[in-house]
């Protein structure tokens, strides 16, 4: 009797234990993830603070960037549950940091040029994972529709906006054409995650679809790009027209060259990161010389630190272009007509 009791009594003590030892362990699932992140901006902010003093205080810049990509990530995720784009809650997110008072301070007190620099390295990230997404096969299929996609809806637009703005808002011809170049660029940190959505589904990807949009959104993007630089240069010409004229299209070409070089030098040394043009030619050409050493889609580790990156970039980026927006100077304008 007393030697069963003991084992009871063992067994009992045994699985209190366990029980004390599952609540002691980590939490899993949403509230881990938020501990988890919590946790993480702490350190990071503390690190920061440790190197760069007052910058990672309030009212500092680095400060600022942080609370930013912490609210624009937030605002994403609350679009997503209400079945909205995500960067349309990281856009919000950015108009209210610069444009709410009291609460403005945060959009403020962001550094211009870091600002811009980021802007430039996100879409150094979203060209290079657009370049490593392409499928070789389908493009060369495809290849005389994704120069159609990429230029006849340009164009089109293009001159309807230069016609619409020339007649209608009286801007001269040259201005005209340099506004509709900027309008009708399609946006690749839109476009191109979209698509690589789709890809990894493998929605479309028997006919190509979403080889067939990236490359006709990058073609769309350098004439777009080339447009502008043209219609810059004529209106605040420093030198010939025609070399102003044929600028754009050169430096274009020069970067699908400087592109290729690199791209085939990634095979061996295998690294990635480009600029413009080059950007999406590196990654592309990259790509094709990983797919050729057996390497899939979707493991190569370049690309998945690029999907990583894009990760804290996504929110930076459409959290930053909507700092650039003030809703008190719309207002102002308005109430002025």
């Amino acid at each position: 009797m007393f030697g069963r009791n003991s084992y009871t009594l063992s067994k009992e003590n045994k699985s209190r234990k366990l029980n004390v030892i599952k609540y002691l362990e980590a939490p899993s699932g949403m509230v881990g993830n938020i501990l988890s992140w919590v946790l993480f901006t702490l350190v990071f902010w503390g690190a920061l603070y440790s190197i760069t003093g007052g910058a990672a205080l309030p009212k500092g810049n680095l400060f600022s960037l942080l609370v930013l990509i912490i609210l624009a990530q937030l605002g994403g995720i609350l679009a997503e549950k209400a079945r909205l784009p995500p960067l349309l809650g990281m856009l919000i997110v950015g108009v209210i940091l610069r444009s709410v008072p009291y609460i403005d301070i945060i959009g403020s007190n962001i550094d211009s040029s870091w600002s811009s620099a980021i802007r430039k390295m996100a879409l150094v990230v979203i060209l290079t994972r657009a370049g490593l997404g392409l499928d070789p096969k389908a493009l060369q299929k495809l290849s005389f529709t994704v120069i159609r996609l990429g230029i006849l809806p340009n164009l089109v637009e293009m001159h309807v906006v230069a016609v619409v703005s020339h007649f209608l808002l009286e801007f001269p011809w040259l201005w005209s054409f340099m506004l509709g170049f900027i309008f009708s660029g399609v946006s690749p940190s839109v476009v191109v995650p979209c698509m690589l959505n789709l890809a990894d589904r493998r929605l479309g990807t028997d006919k190509g679809v979403p080889t067939l949009i990236i490359a006709g959104l990058s073609i769309d993007n350098a004439l777009s790009i080339s447009g502008i630089g043209v219609f810059m240069g004529v209106i605040f010409s420093s030198g010939g027209i025609v070399w102003q004229a044929f600028k754009g299209p050169v430096e274009v070409l020069a970067g699908i060259v400087w592109g290729i070089i690199i791209g085939i030098i990634c095979w061996t040394l295998n690294f990635g990161g480009a600029g413009a043009m080059g950007c999406l030619t590196t990654a592309f050409v990259a790509g094709i010389g990983w797919r050729n050493q057996g390497w899939p889609d979707n493991k190569h580790p370049v690309k998945k630190n690029f999907n990583f990156l894009w990760c804290f970039y996504q929110p930076l980026l459409f959290g930053l272009i909507g700092t650039e927006i003030k809703v008190i100077h719309i207002l102002a304008y308005v109430a002025r007509e």
